[in-house]
């Protein structure tokens, strides 16, 4: 019986045999573990996976997946077999052969114009998101009939909201530089008892803010009707500057300093601030230039660092600045001024895809790796760069 049992690295896989006819050669499905049907030598599929039927040519006709034998009653997207035509999903925009691919709940050709609450935007008349909430109170019409979320117009539709037409063209675009005072608030909404930007400014125009500033803060807000204005500065949020001057309440040292230029970490958020840019500018002063917008940023970097501001003023928002503008007042960005911050946008906007780039495919290294990367905190003694902030090149 010496070797008996053994075999050799050459014999290959070992194989089961059973006796009898194997049939169709069909997988059939059966319960519990996966093992051999002894009849055919088969292996056993486990319950509930997909399985071979002969009748179907091997798929099973409840299979969800797409292939042969799919069963044409399914109630997932497939095709239409009656027509070869794809099966639109329900509730979304698609194909449809009764009627030439239109959506019929649209006013005019889905492949064509524009968005409802986008118009509504430019136009004027509310904000995308205020457009949305009177298309679902029913407010808004096109060609007579209730409009719904996520419709297009064409060129011709008649749209009105609350009886009256929509005006046939956008107004003028505007961007108001606006010195904020301590106590407004950055809203276009209305609360009882507080005063808001927008109520303030007055302008003849609907125009909302872009960008945030504190209650307790004062300082350079911008105003805007410009959706595609607004779209780029907020998409560039994590790589334009804003330069802030700051008031604590105690002398300002220079290890102070060190630890607020070097990043942060904010226990309450659970971030680490990037790396920043600060200068002293008197016993109890200092001017701080960031790349982020966290609620309350400054002031809880200060907290942390055990000092208290008693006064936050925010000079300069990329190109444009707060000079010569009296607390209240608001001016008009045009010209020259204008053409430097599109500009100055533009350069920010790219940086943001090349981040995002970068960071996406940092991503797929770091699954593919099977690691997880977190963010150093502030007593790693990491710098902003090495904690992933989002750098740039300081301008002299």
């Amino acid at each position: 019986m010496a070797g008996a049992g053994k075999r050799g690295a050459g014999d290959g896989p070992r194989k089961r045999t059973y006796k009898g006819d194997k049939g169709p050669g069909e997988r059939r499905p059966g319960a519990g573990k996966a093992d051999r049907w002894p009849e055919t030598g088969e292996k056993r599929p486990g319950a509930g996976k997909a399985d071979r039927w002969p009748e179907t040519d091997g798929k099973h006709p409840g299979s969800g997946k797409t292939g042969l034998g799919k069963h044409p009653e399914t109630a997932k997207t497939g095709h239409v077999p009656e027509t070869g035509e794809k099966r639109p999903v329900p509730g979304k925009t698609g194909r449809r052969p009764e009627n030439g691919g239109k959506n019929p709940a649209a006013g005019g050709d889905a492949a064509s114009g524009i968005r409802l609450n986008r118009l509504l935007s430019d136009r004027g008349v509310v904000s995308r998101r205020g457009a949305d909430a009177l298309i679902e109170s029913g407010k808004v019409l096109v060609n007579g009939k209730a409009a719904v979320l996520g419709q297009r117009v064409a060129p011709g539709d008649r749209v009105t909201v609350d009886g009256k037409p929509v005006p046939e063209h956008a107004p003028e675009k505007v961007i108001l530089a606006v010195h904020k005072p301590e106590g407004v608030v950055c809203t276009a909404k209305s609360f009882r008892g507080e005063k808001n930007i927008v109520e303030m400014v007055g302008y003849p125009e609907r125009l909302y803010p872009v960008g945030r500033l504190d209650k307790d803060s004062e300082g350079l807000i911008f105003l805007t009707n410009d959706g595609d204005f607004a779209k780029e500065l907020t998409r560039a949020s994590g790589l334009h500057e804003k330069e802030y001057e700051v008031t604590v309440g105690k002398a300002v040292t220079d290890a102070f300093l060190a630890r607020m230029e070097k990043g942060i970490f904010l226990k309450d958020l659970e971030k680490k601030t990037a790396a920043c840019r600060i200068v002293k500018t008197g016993e109890k002063t200092f001017r701080i230039t960031l790349v982020q917008g966290l609620n309350r940023q400054i002031r809880r970097m200060c907290e942390t660092c055990g000092y208290e501001v008693r006064r936050l003023v925010r000079v300069r928002i990329m190109t444009v600045t707060l000079e010569g503008l009296e607390k209240g007042r608001f001016r008009a960005v045009e010209g020259d001024e204008k053409a430097r911050l599109l500009k100055a946008l533009g350069g920010a906007a790219d940086r943001t895809d090349r981040a995002g780039k970068k960071a996406e495919n940092s991503g797929k290294k770091t699954e593919h790796l099977g690691k997880k990367t977190e963010h150093p905190r502030e007593e790693d003694g990491a710098s902003g760069k090495e904690s992933g902030a989002p750098w740039i090149n300081w301008p002299e």
